[in-house]
């Protein structure tokens, strides 16, 4: 006899979940596309859009198949028995879901540290997730009877438990190229605070979710409860994505006026955010400037899909010219005091 909690109560549950997420994303992409998608190249729109447009199918497989299983085929005894198709469509959207989330993660670390190497190994791991949940369509579609489901052991393994080691490994190598940046100053040492934290809440998340999905699948594969975890799991990749691209002002520190107090820096340029080192005379309330500092064009950043990344590398680099620099300008006589600060401008 065939557990209706198991093969219908598990889907309906992944449903209400899915449901709770899809308005989650929704007003994140709604406050992405009227504020934040203008700073962002072509490509990143386009990527957001798709992963939106695939999920939006993906939600509506999810109830696809729970209505064939409580309304069109109620009470069909044999119907419930067998993995129905829509399930199959929704393996393949989420699976590349993820794949393209995981593609982002990868060039976003990519133009924080420039570890084309780690970014190669890591990619392969997201492939291998995709592979995985094709695998697992096909398996699916061929063998459709729960009888028969442990025939997928393999290719679900490989979706779920590859899609996390990418997960972990992008998270876990972003905040050790973070931890290795040393610096006295403290406000510095606030930003990379906030980028490690960010690092490791976004990669661990969807790391729960595949565990828990591989689990419930090796501990009872003839049921539906490990496809009801998945139906939350390519929303929450979007999500972690959406979360990233609207909160980089607020990872930043960034101020209402668009500036962020950083401390005693030098001048330059770290993935898009500008450090410039002002001397301000307190008594004159003069501020000099670096000359020599020049943001680039406003076009050429809007060009670069991922302007306003902290570069890693940059810092390490440049962190020993921190008590170097030059101003143009003259000082007033009757000036008794000064101070200096360092004002980060943010890309557009």
């Amino acid at each position: 006899m065939v557990s209706m909690d198991k093969a219908v109560g598990s889907l309906l549950l992944g449903t209400y979940f899915n449901s709770a997420l899809l308005v989650m994303e929704i007003l994140q992409l709604a406050h992405y596309f009227r504020h934040m998608n203008k700073n962002d190249g072509w490509m990143i729109n386009h990527v957001v859009g798709i992963a939106a447009f695939v999920n939006l199918v993906d939600t509506f497989m999810t109830y696809h198949s729970v209505y064939l299983y409580t309304v069109t085929y109620w009470g069909n005894v044999q119907y419930l028995a067998i993995q129905n198709w829509p399930i199959v469509v929704h393996f393949v959207a989420t699976g590349f879901v993820g794949t393209l989330v995981q593609g982002f993660m990868l060039y976003r670390f990519w133009r924080m540290t420039q570890h084309s190497i780690t970014v190669a190994i890591l990619g392969l791991f997201s492939l291998a997730s995709f592979a995985g949940s094709i695998g697992t369509a096909v398996d699916t579609s061929l063998h459709p009877f729960f009888s028969q489901r442990g025939s997928a052991g393999l290719y679900v393994t490989l979706w779920l438990i590859s899609g996390m080691v990418a997960d972990v490994g992008i998270a876990a190598s972003l905040v050790w190229r973070l931890h290795r940046v040393k610096t006295d100053n403290q406000p510095m040492k606030g930003l990379l605070r906030r980028l490690i934290t960010s690092a490791i809440s976004t990669g661990t998340s969807t790391s729960v979710i595949a565990v828990i999905a591989v689990f419930a699948y090796l501990h009872e594969p003839s049921s539906n409860v490990p496809v009801s975890v998945t139906f939350i799991l390519g929303r929450v990749y979007s999500c972690t994505m959406l979360y990233l691209l609207n909160n980089r002002s607020q990872m930043r520190g960034e101020m209402p006026d668009g500036t962020v107090e950083v401390g005693l820096a030098t001048t330059f340029n770290l993935g898009g955010i500008y450090i410039n080192r002002t001397a301000v005379i307190t008594d004159a309330v003069y501020i000099f400037p670096n000359a020599s500092v020049v943001p680039p064009p406003e076009t050429d950043l809007k060009d670069q899909p991922f302007a306003g990344l902290v570069d890693v590398n940059d810092l390490n680099s440049r962190r020993s010219c921190d008590s170097t620099f030059s101003t143009s300008s003259s000082v007033s006589n009757s000036s008794s005091e000064s101070e200096s600060r360092d004002t980060i401008t943010n890309a557009p």
